[in-house]
């Protein structure tokens, strides 16, 4: 997200929080909550953070309720960004009752997207000079935006799709967050 409405950005919070459940119409044995869970989540949150941000992972420091690398269920991280941004996350298949927020903060003001991640329609707010003023999001259904956006994209020189490199890239934070959070300090994060 470059400078807009809430000025230049300074942080990015992503806060996902649920107990964990099985996907639907599998076989519990496909899926055991005993592995690496949030392995997914991570890699989705720093895609995310990339995306709002225009910035790369620099390095992570990470703190989780099982040390030692122990299988997660929980995890907090913090992550320098190459442009100066620092992204803050808490990811949790423990935890009940807590709605996802996503808040970027900038020197003008902030937005706070609460509900947005659980695949429902959330509320977006922009706090700017003490006052909070309601963002109209419009429900889309994911399937038909992203055929929408592909369709789209043959007609301009629109860069939104994700490429292989942005999986990497995501990836490759996601590792050094564990790294992290085993090792129990600041780890950089390998470029491609």
């Amino acid at each position: 997200m470059m400078e807009g409405h809430i000025g230049a950005l300074q942080s990015l919070l992503i806060v996902r929080g649920a107990p964990y459940h099985s996907p639907p119409n599998r076989r519990s044995e496909e899926m055991s909550p005993q592995g690496e869970l949030l392995l997914d989540v991570s890699v989705e949150d720093v895609d995310l953070a990339r995306f709002l941000t225009g910035q790369e992972p620099v390095e992570v420091s990470a703190l989780s309720a099982a040390p030692n690398g122990a299988s997660q269920q929980q995890i907090s991280y913090a992550m320098r960004m190459s442009g100066g941004a620092m992204f803050q996350a808490f990811e949790s298949y423990t935890t009940a009752e807590i709605e996802s927020v996503v808040m970027l903060a900038g020197d003008q003001g902030a937005l706070i997207a609460q509900g947005t991640l659980n695949g429902k329609a959330g509320t977006l707010t922009r706090r700017s000079n003490a006052r909070n003023e309601l963002v109209p999001v419009r429900e889309r259904e994911l399937h038909a935006t992203t055929i929408e956006g592909f369709l789209a994209s043959t007609r301009t020189s629109s860069d939104w799709l994700c490429r292989g490199d942005d999986n990497v890239i995501a990836l490759k934070a996601a590792e050094a967050i564990q790294a992290s959070n085993k090792r129990q300090r600041t780890v950089p994060v390998q470029s491609k």
